[in-house]
């Protein structure tokens, strides 16, 4: 489980990270340049991230595209500022009495998994091609293509570990804040439509990518909608290797956030813990979060890109497993790639008219952050992604009861 745009592996960091280390200080370029950030696993003495930030040049983003909107050119000049088809056998939706039973097969396999990687070393790495066994459901009995674009990001079976201090996440809290109140000043001076209509997705022509900047700032949007929800909540985070979207929900009010990855997490700030798949389910109840964030993780649920087990299923399976986390009423923050239905083994997988519906089934649709249904008919690259933010609650509160 995780999101993808934090890529480099932890032995490797990407030369662009390093030049932003040299000049600036990794944090603040990585949240302004969008640069990947990840982190050796080397002792603390050593770590890249920790040298004199006082010392480091300010970090200068470069200009944006023109086509970009005046608000969110604010948006981005206030972070430097502030830095200075019917699947079978699968269940729908838990029933009463069924969440129990879906967390407990979820245990079980989770422990097969940490079983063989204690006695093995590693996990199997990822296969270079949909297995044959499989395909027919990885692609909803034919009626989804596929093409490839191979990435193991398991590093061959042995995993990851990314290191972030704390010193480095309040850095993310900070800037998450600041955005926060720039948005919060936006609708206050120019009105709600105003600060919606600046990142609006059709401002962008179908053929043409959305910027990465005015995606992540649809998230913003969703999350202040959600403020008063988010206050003192309990939050559940799917997928990481650079912890933006804790920091965002901390910057949100949130009192605890807890981050679930194959891969290991070192994060060290005290309003964040992180958890193995098999360690969450063995100790966590249902209902027990207030919400939860799959942001551009759910897409390589399956594929093996990080480790995770190779299942033609599994992104359906995490969604039901939401819905049992999550109390009753419960908010689900959810991007994935959409546009036409595309396997791109093993990268990601690309949501449309087929799968899209399939995934949402058991929860409802609040709200949608840069949606434009028309874009799931215009192909595009694979790998350039239109992520539209979706905010969910389950569709019944039966999933949580006894039988």
């Amino acid at each position: 489980m995780r999101r993808s745009r934090a890529r480099g592996r932890s032995d490797a960091p990407r030369p662009n990270l390093a030049a932003a280390v040299a000049a600036t200080g990794a944090v603040a370029c990585a949240l302004l340049l969008a640069v990947p950030l990840t982190t050796p696993q080397l002792p603390r003495a050593s770590h890249p991230l920790l040298p004199n930030f006082a010392a480091a040049q300010r970090c200068t983003a470069p200009s944006a595209p023109p086509s970009l909107p005046p608000l969110v050119l604010r948006l981005l000049s206030s972070l430097q500022t502030s830095l200075s088809s019917d699947v079978s056998g699968r269940t729908r939706r838990a029933a009463s009495g069924d969440c129990a039973r879906l967390l407990a097969a979820a245990q079980e396999g989770q422990a097969a998994l940490t079983k063989e990687r204690a006695e093995s070393g590693t996990l199997a790495p990822p296969p270079a091609e949909v297995p044959e066994a499989m395909r027919s459901d990885f692609t909803m009995q034919g009626a989804i293509p596929v093409s490839y674009f191979f990435v193991d990001d398991s590093r061959q079976g042995h995993g990851t570990h990314y290191i972030f201090p704390g010193d480095d996440i309040d850095r993310y809290v900070t800037s998450a804040q600041a955005q926060r109140r720039l948005l919060e000043e936006t609708i206050a001076e120019e009105g709600l439509d105003a600060a919606l209509q600046a990142t609006s997705v059709l401002a962008y022509p179908l053929h043409r990518r959305v910027p990465r900047q005015v995606m992540d700032l649809w998230l913003s949007q969703a999350m202040h909608a959600q403020q008063a929800a988010l206050q003192g909540s309990r939050v559940l985070v799917l997928g990481s290797s650079s912890p933006w979207v804790e920091a965002a929900a901390l910057a949100h009010g949130a009192k605890e956030v807890v981050t679930v990855e194959y891969n290991q997490l070192t994060y060290e700030h005290p309003g964040i813990s992180t958890v193995t798949p098999h360690a969450l389910f063995a100790q966590t109840n249902m209902g027990t979060f207030d919400a939860a964030f799959a942001i551009s993780s759910l897409d390589h649920d399956g594929l093996g890109r990080y480790g995770d087990p190779v299942n033609p299923f599994a992104d359906f399976q995490a969604m039901e497993r939401l819905a049992c986390l999550v109390r009753d009423a419960g908010l689900l923050f959810l991007s994935v790639p959409c546009g036409p239905d595309a396997l791109v083994w093993n990268l990601h997988r690309r949501y449309g008219r087929k799968r899209l519906p399939e995934l949402l089934k058991g929860w409802h649709v609040q709200e949608r952050y840069g949606w434009h249904e028309e874009r799931l008919d215009v192909d595009a690259d694979v790998r350039q992604s239109y992520e539209p933010v979706f905010v969910l609650t389950p569709q019944s509160s039966s999933a949580h009861s006894a039988e």
